[in-house]
């Protein structure tokens, strides 16, 4: 407000409404709508008494959310020949623990009269999209406000809104809801909040361990074990190996990585394990035979018997290699 006053003496050079000018910001708001409508959020000249912007926490938001700066506000007085020019809001939005970037401004312009020398300078049409192309994160919204004017009716100095120079942050995040448990059909590895949504469990093990093809060398001598193999692992890493005996042969166990060696001759079952307890699929793994009779006879089917006296030679029967060597059964 103005305050002026006569001068009675000739001594006086200027009237006290000159001698007495000032001007400044005395309310200073922000204007955001983060969904709800615009908010308007006070800086740290608060004769309003508002809810103040600095330190907020405006929330979680996500792809389909939008946080919006509208614009903002100032409110200035002058007195005696000072005026005021206009101002700006001065924002910016950075990644929190980054090093921060240019501000941009608002302008604020001339809106109304608030009577005696106090003026309200506004933008309330800005629509800025904070969010713009943020990934996910946390991110700080840094602001100050500042005026123009000056105390001989110009517009060459400036005041300033601005926490004597730290300005005013709030923060917020950017999430990505979905399921967050990779132990679930519906884990996704993108997704930083988790929205309720796993539902099917997985098999840990399922494809974590597959062996592949097996490749074995014949022994010399029926009653020789000295028949080694090798393995292709698909996929995994197995730490033992199992070679379970058919038809009374013998089990082995083999630490992997390791030779599969010392085999006697004979039919085996073969599964793999991993350091989690995973179980691969079953391979069939046959040690082949030399001539296995004094007589000559070879073991074309490589079951162990001679073929002058063996009574099943179908290696897909139930008793193939069997000692009693019975009639093939289905």
């Amino acid at each position: 407000m103005r305050l002026l006053v006569t001068c009675l003496t000739a001594l006086c050079l200027l009237t006290p409404s000159q001698s007495q000018a000032a001007w400044d910001i005395f309310q200073s708001y922000v204007i955001l709508d983060s969904g709800g409508g615009d908010q308007y959020l006070a800086g740290g000249i608060n004769a309003d008494g508002a809810s103040t912007f600095d330190g907020t926490d405006l929330g979680d938001f996500t792809a389909a959310d939008a946080l919006t700066l509208n614009g903002g506000e100032l409110k200035t007085y002058k007195n005696g020949s000072s005026n005021v020019c206009g101002g700006n809001l001065n924002y910016r939005v950075y990644a929190s623990g980054d090093t921060p970037g240019a501000f941009s401004a608002v302008n604020l312009t001339y809106d109304s009269e608030l009577g005696g020398g106090d003026q309200k300078w506004a933008a309330t049409g800005a629509g800025i999209d904070l969010l713009g192309a943020l990934t996910a994160g946390d991110y700080v919204l840094e602001l100050y406000w500042e005026a123009t004017g000056d105390d001989a009716g110009g517009c060459s100095d400036t005041k300033y809104d601005s926490d004597f120079g730290n300005n005013f942050t709030a923060t917020f995040s950017i999430i990505v809801l979905g399921c967050t448990d990779p132990a679930f059909a519906e884990y996704d590895a993108a997704a930083t909040t988790d929205d309720g949504s796993c539902a099917t469990p997985v098999n840990p093990c399922a494809g974590a361990l597959e062996l592949g093809d097996i490749d074995a060398t014949a022994t010399t001598d029926i009653n020789t074990a000295d028949g080694s193999a090798t393995l292709t692992v698909t996929t995994g890493t197995p730490t033992s190996l199992t070679l379970t005996g058919l038809n009374g042969d013998a089990d082995y166990t083999f630490a992997q990585p390791g030779p599969i060696d010392g085999l006697a001759p004979g039919s085996y079952t073969v599964t793999a394990t991993d350091a989690n307890g995973c179980t691969s699929n079953a391979l069939t793994l046959i040690m082949t035979y030399g001539l296995c009779c004094d007589c000559g006879v070879s073991d074309a089917d490589s079951d162990g018997i001679c073929d002058d006296e063996d009574n099943c030679t179908d290696k897909s029967a139930v008793n193939y290699a069997d000692p009693a060597n019975g009639p093939c059964t289905e």
